[in-house]
């Protein structure tokens, strides 16, 4: 479904990824794992159009994105939960939600999906009317994740989603990435959770200083010396 081939890309003139290929299988959980600083959310918002590519190729099912606005990326199906959550903290859920299918694409509809967005996330239902800044970290991770699924996307960018989720809470939420595969939406994640991650990811990569240093099976990699020790403690 997606396909990025020797991508460069930074800011201004500090390189930070450099001729990274990977590809995210359709209907898979891929997950790109890596330290802080590795270039994983610089690689993300270059695939939504945030960031300038000064090398290589992204593709979405086959089309090349090189031209591609954002606001075109997310009608084409893309759509990225960033890092930090980034809801609109004075608009209640609802309106966070409505926000979330004002792509031409997405706005018929909207009704019922809003309705499967509180059948996945009750808590979202109960708290509609409050205002978004008002809701727990948690709350408001699941507010940006069906905000972004509000889009009717084909392929969902996650960007640390359990950053700063007490445990019990990141659990449930790595839960729910699973059922959101299960439901059709092709994911593709990045988190400091490595283990937890891996468990659920079908594919995984890891990113270091900008290179796609390792890659294969998330299985596979969960078992790898080097991963173990490098990034689990192990």
């Amino acid at each position: 479904m997606l396909e990025i081939d020797a991508l460069t890309a930074g800011y201004g003139e500090i390189r930070v990824l450099e001729r990274v290929s990977l590809d995210v299988a359709e209907g898979s959980i891929t997950a790109l794992v890596g330290s802080n600083g590795a270039g994983k959310t610089t690689l993300m918002r270059a695939v939504a159009g945030l960031v300038p590519v000064s090398g290589g190729r992204i593709a979405l099912e086959g089309a090349d994105l090189a031209s591609a606005a954002p606001s075109e990326r997310v009608e084409r199906g893309l759509a990225l939960v960033p890092e930090g959550r980034l809801i609109f903290p004075g608009f209640s859920v609802e309106e966070n939600l409505r926000i979330g299918a004002i792509a031409p694409h997405a706005k018929a509809g909207r009704a019922a999906r809003m309705a499967e967005m509180y059948a996945l996330f009750p808590i979202l239902e109960q708290r509609r009317r409050q205002p978004g800044g008002t809701l727990s970290g948690g709350e408001q991770q699941m507010l940006a994740i069906a905000r972004g699924l509000m889009s009717r996307p084909r392929l969902l960018l996650l960007d640390e989603p359990s950053l700063g989720l007490a445990p019990a809470i990141a659990q449930s939420l790595f839960d729910t990435i699973v059922a959101i595969r299960g439901a059709g939406v092709t994911v593709f994640v990045v988190e400091q959770d490595i283990r937890s991650t891996l468990e659920i990811a079908d594919t995984a990569y890891v990113l270091e200083n900008g290179r796609i240093a390792l890659s294969g099976t998330a299985a596979a990699l969960l078992q790898d010396p080097q991963v173990r020790q490098a990034y689990l403690g192990l």
